[in-house]
């Protein structure tokens, strides 16, 4: 007796085990079905457009600072290699 036979006598459903037999039933899927799921992406979208937005405000508002930080400490950064290289 092979192991697929085995596996099938253990786990396959027997004949007759359903006694009102195999009846599929569908219902429409209505909004309110998926009403979650719109709710989910409206919160997500929600989101990221308030994150855009304040991302595009910082910069607005913050940006020469920020960019001249960064300026400064790559600078910094070089001269600290110069001085240990020679």
């Amino acid at each position: 007796m092979g192991v697929t036979f085995k596996w099938k006598k253990a786990w396959w459903p027997r004949q007759g085990f359903c006694k009102r037999g195999i009846i599929t039933e569908s219902k429409k899927v209505s909004l309110s079905d998926m009403q979650g799921a719109y709710y989910l992406f409206g919160i997500i979208l929600g989101l990221a457009i308030t994150a855009l937005t304040l991302e595009k405000g910082i910069m607005l508002c913050c940006g020469d600072r920020i960019r001249k930080a960064r300026e400064r400490k790559i600078q910094n950064k070089k001269m600290e290699e110069q001085e240990r290289c020679g």
